[in-house]
C-alpha cells in the first residue's frame, strides 16, 4: 500500500529547514572571447604593501564551481599567477585587504593585469576584494587613500584585454584621496565605464582614472555637487573616441577639481550648455577641454561677478579648440587680481570669429591675467572689454597676438586706444589694416517717446547699474544682435515695452567723434522662473536705423565673390577652401612658382640666406629680424609677406601649420606613382578631394629632387628654432619619395625648414 508524506508535514519541514543566504556579489572577471583563454595575475609595483591577500575560484563555461583557492603576497615575488580562465569561463575573487587597500602611496601599489588573447569583462562588487568574506561584504567600510590606485593600470604592457566595464560595482560612498588615480588608465580596448556613486569625495580621487582610454565612448553620471581638490583631474585624458561628455552638476568647486578633465578629447563634439559652478578657484578649469578639435560650441561660464578667483583658473581652457565657433558670453568677475587667470584661453582657436564679453574692471597691476587670451585666433573679429584703462602693460601682454587685420573693439569711451604699433599688447592694430574701435554707453527710452527722467533731451544711465529701467544686465549688444540677464533681485518689475538702446561712438581721429547707432530691441518678454534666465534674439535690419556706421567687416571678399578665376575645394564642413593648383601652376601637376617663407616675389633668382625676407645680423645667432625666431611675438605671416595673398588676392592666402596638419588627418592620403604626388581624399566626402605634386624646392639658383621631394610652405614660425641648424624656424608639409620614385616618407608637418630655400605653395581662402 502506497503511503503520502502528510502535507502538515511537509510544511512544517520546509519551515524549520534554514534558509540559504544569497551569495556575496564577489568581483567577477569573465572571458567572453569565443575561443581564446585569458590569464589574471597580480604585479607587484615599486614598493608594494606586502601582505595583500586574494581568494579566487574559477567557474567554467558549463557553471562547474571550483574550489576556493588563496594567494598571500610575499616581498620576494614580483608577479603572481592566479590561473586562467577559458573561454566562456569566469573567475570570482574576495579578500578582507582593507588595512590598506592595494596600495599606500603613488609609489606603493599592486596591479591586476590581463594577459592572453581572451576578453575581460569586469562585474560585481570591486569592494569585495578590499573588505569581503566568504559569505559577505562590507559596503559601508571608508576606502583609505590610494586604495585602488593604479589597480587595472600596468605601467609597462598596459591592460588591453579589457573591453568592458560598465557593470562592475564601486559603491563605496566616502572616497579616500587618490582611492581611483589611474585606475583603468591605458585600458585602450575598454568601450564603457563603471557608475560612481560616491557623493563624499577626497582630493585627486578620480586622477586620471580613464586616461588614455583610447575606445571609451560611454561616461558615468558624476552627481556631486561639492568638489574636492584635483577630483577629476585628467579623468578623460586623451580618451579619443569620446563624443559626449557627461554632465557637470557641481555648484561648488575646489582647487584644480576639473583640470584637463577632457585635455586632447579629440572626438568631443557635446558638452552642457552652462558650467554652474558659482566661483573660480585656482586651476579649476585649467584645460578642461584644449585639444578638443572637434568640439564647437564652449559651455557658459556661469561664476558671478563678484566671484573669487584663483590663480590659473582657465588656464589653457580651449587652447587648439580649432573648430570652436562659440565661446562663453562673457568672462567674469568684475575684479581680477591675481595672475594668469584666462592665460591663453583661447590659443589656437582658428574658427572663432567672436569673444567673451571682458568684464573685468578692476585689474591687478602687474597682472597676467589676460596674457594670450586671443593669441592666434586668426577668424577673431570682435572683442569687447569694460575696463577703462591699461594700468601695467603685463596684464594684457600678447593677448591678441595673430589676429585678423580687420575687425571691430569695444570698449568704454575712457579707454585710451590712440596706439601706433604692438599689435598685441592693446587693440589690435596693424599699419594697413586698423580695427574699428567703438566705445559705448546705452540710453534707455520707454514707449512713448518720453525720455525716463522727463523733459526733452537724452539722459545717459550706466548699464550695469541702473535697475529702474532695464531690469537685469546686458550680456551682449552689437548691431547684429543682443542679449541680456534677466535678474529677479531686481527692485521693479519689467514691463513689455520697445527699448530704443544708444549702441556705439566710433572713434574716427585721434579725438572721439560720436556716430549715432540706435537699435530698437522691440518688445521682450522677461521669464520669471530663475535668476538670471538668458535672453537672446536677433536683431532685424528694420529694427536698425539712424546707422552712420557699423563694425568692419574681417575680409568681406569671399571665394563665392571670386573674381580672381581660382577653383578650390572644401575638404571638411567649416575647413578652409583649397585651391586645385598650387600658386604659379595652371594644372594640379604642375609645380608651380617657387617662393621663400615670407617673400612675395615668384621664382628668386638666389635663394639664399643674404637674399632672403628679413635677414638679421648672424645667419646662425641672429638669422632673422621679424617671426619666429626674432621672438617679436609673431609667428603667423601677415598680409603684406603672404605670397598667395599678394599674388591671388580675394582672400586667398598661405594655409597655417594646422589647416596643413588638418589636411593630412582629415583626408584619406593617397600616393600616385605615375603623377609623383599625393591626392588626398576627403574622409567626409569621397568625391572631393585635390592632389599635390612633388614639386622638388630650389636652394640657391637651382631646383632640385623633382618628383622626389616635396616642400609646401604654411605661414607658421615657431619661436623654437631646431637645434641642427638655427635659422630653421618656418614649418612646412614635407614628404619624399625613394630612388624609385615609389611612397616613402608620408606627408607630416613637424619638418621645420630654413625660410630661405625656395618652396610650393597650395593656397587657401576661407
Amino acid at each position: 500500500m502506497k503511503r503520502h508524506f502528510p502535507l502538515s508535514l511537509l510544511f512544517l519541514f520546509c519551515f524549520l529547514m534554514p534558509a540559504v543566504a544569497a551569495e556575496p556579489d564577489y568581483f567577477t572577471v569573465t572571458n567572453t572571447h569565443a575561443s581564446q583563454k585569458l590569464t589574471i595575475q597580480l604585479k607587484r609595483g615599486s614598493y608594494a604593501p606586502t601582505n595583500v591577500t586574494l581568494n579566487y575560484r574559477v567557474i567554467d563555461a558549463n557553471n562547474n564551481v571550483g574550489e576556493w583557492q588563496t594567494l598571500t603576497t610575499v616581498n620576494t615575488t614580483s608577479t603572481y599567477t592566479l590561473g586562467d580562465i577559458s573561454a566562456g569561463s569566469r573567475m570570482q575573487l574576495y579578500g578582507n585587504n582593507s588595512s590598506s587597500g592595494f596600495a599606500q602611496s603613488t609609489m606603493k601599489y599592486w596591479t591586476m593585469y590581463f594577459s592572453g588573447t581572451g576578453n575581460a569583462v569586469l562585474s560585481g562588487e570591486l569592494m569585495s576584494v578590499f573588505s569581503g568574506t566568504e559569505t559577505s561584504i562590507d559596503l559601508s567600510a571608508q576606502l583609505p587613500s590610494y586604495a585602488f590606485y593604479y589597480f587595472f593600470y600596468n605601467v609597462n604592457a598596459k591592460n588591453t584585454r579589457i573591453i568592458s566595464s560598465k557593470d562592475l560595482k564601486l559603491s563605496a560612498t566616502h572616497l579616500g584621496q587618490y582611492c581611483y588615480g589611474y585606475m583603468f588608465a591605458y585600458c585602450s580596448n575598454m568601450t564603457d565605464t563603471p557608475q560612481l556613486p560616491a557623493t563624499t569625495l577626497a582630493a585627486n580621487c578620480y586622477q586620471y582614472m580613464f586616461s588614455y582610454c583610447t575606445s571609451l565612448t560611454e561616461t558615468p553620471q558624476l552627481p556631486t555637487m561639492t568638489l574636492a581638490a584635483n577630483c577629476y583631474q585628467g579623468m578623460f585624458n586623451n580618451c579619443t573616441s569620446l563624443k559626449t561628455a557627461p554632465n557637470l552638476p557641481a555648484t561648488t568647486l575646489t582647487e584644480g577639481c576639473y583640470q584637463s578633465m577632457f585635455n586632447g578629447c579629440t572626438a568631443l563634439e557635446e558638452v552642457q550648455e552652462e558650467l554652474p559652478g558659482l566661483n573660480l578657484p585656482k586651476n579649476c578649469y585649467y584645460e578642461l577641454f584644449s585639444g578638443c578639435t572637434s568640439l564647437k560650441t564652449a559651455p557658459e561660464i556661469m561664476a558671478g561677478e563678484d566671484a573669487e578667483v584663483g590663480q590659473s583658473a582657465c588656464y589653457n581652457m580651449f587652447t587648439d579648440c580649432s573648430a570652436l565657433t562659440k565661446a562663453p558670453s562673457v568672462l567674469r568677475p568684475r575684479t581680477l587680481n591675481v595672475n594668469q587667470v584666462y592665460y591663453n584661453m583661447f590659443l589656437n582657436c582658428t574658427s572663432l570669429q567672436r569673444g567673451p564679453d571682458v568684464w573685468a574692471t578692476t585689474i591687478k597691476s602687474g597682472s597676467t591675467a589676460l596674457f594670450g587670451l586671443y593669441q592666434r585666433a586668426s577668424s577673431l573679429t570682435h572683442i569687447r572689454v569694460h575696463f577703462k584703462a591699461w594700468g601695467s602693460m603685463s596684464f594684457c601682454n600678447q593677448w591678441s597676438v595673430n589676429l585678423p587685420q580687420k575687425g571691430a573693439f569695444y570698449c568704454p569711451p575712457e579707454l585710451e586706444r590712440n596706439f601706433t604699433n604692438s599689435s598685441w599688447n592693446h587693440i589690435p592694430y596693424s599699419p594697413d589694416y586698423p580695427w574699428t574701435v567703438f566705445s559705448y554707453n546705452l540710453t534707455y527710452i520707454p514707449v512713448g517717446g518720453e525720455w525716463p527722467m522727463g523733459g526733452t533731451e537724452q539722459q545717459l544711465y550706466t548699464w550695469q547699474t541702473d535697475t529702474n529701467y532695464v531690469q537685469g544686465w546686458m550680456r551682449y549688444l552689437d548691431t547684429y544682435g543682443a542679449a541680456y540677464y534677466h535678474d529677479e533681485a531686481c527692485t521693479q518689475s519689467f514691463p513689455e515695452e520697445e527699448i530704443i538702446a544708444f549702441l556705439a561712438t566710433q572713434q574716427e581721429s585721434t579725438s572721439d567723434i560720436t556716430k549715432n547707432i540706435y537699435v530698437k530691441l522691440g518688445e521682450v518678454e522677461i521669464p520669471q522662473t530663475e535668476r538670471y534666465e538668458f535672453v537672446s534674439y536677433p536683431l532685424k535690419d528694420e529694427d536698425k536705423y539712424e546707422f552712420d556706421c557699423t563694425p568692419a567687416s574681417p575680409d568681406p571678399e569671399t571665394p563665392e565673390e571670386n573674381t580672381c578665376d581660382h577653383e578650390w575645394v572644401q575638404l571638411w564642413t567649416g575647413g578652409p577652401k583649397w585651391a586645385t593648383v598650387n600658386l604659379g601652376a595652371s594644372t594640379p601637376e604642375e609645380a608651380g612658382d617657387y617662393f621663400m617663407w615670407a617673400g612675395t616675389t615668384a621664382n628668386p633668382s638666389s635663394c639664399s640666406w643674404a637674399s632672403c625676407p628679413y635677414i638679421g645680423s648672424n645667419q646662425n645667432t641672429a638669422p632673422y629680424s621679424k617671426y619666429g625666431y626674432a621672438q617679436d611675438g609673431l609667428i603667423e605671416l601677415q598680409v603684406d609677406d603672404d605670397a598667395a595673398r599678394q599674388a591671388w588676392g580675394c582672400g586667398w592666402r598661405i594655409p597655417t601649420r594646422e589647416e596643413m596638419t588638418e589636411l593630412i588627418t582629415r583626408c584619406t592620403v593617397t600616393y600616385n606613382q605615375s603623377k609623383r604626388g599625393y591626392t588626398f581624399t576627403s574622409k567626409e566626402d569621397t568625391s572631393r578631394s585635390i592632389f599635390m605634386p612633388t614639386a622638388g624646392y630650389k636652394n640657391g639658383g637651382t631646383v632640385f629632387n623633382v618628383g622626389k621631394y616635396a616642400r609646401y610652405l604654411t605661414a607658421t614660425s615657431t619661436t623654437t628654432p631646431s637645434t641642427d641648424t638655427k635659422d630653421r624656424d618656418c614649418y612646412i608639409l614635407y614628404w619624399y619619395v625613394n630612388s624609385y620614385y615609389q611612397e616613402d616618407h608620408k606627408p607630416e608637418t613637424s619638418t621645420m625648414s630654413v625660410r630661405y630655400w625656395g618652396m610650393s605653395i597650395r593656397p587657401v581662402c576661407d
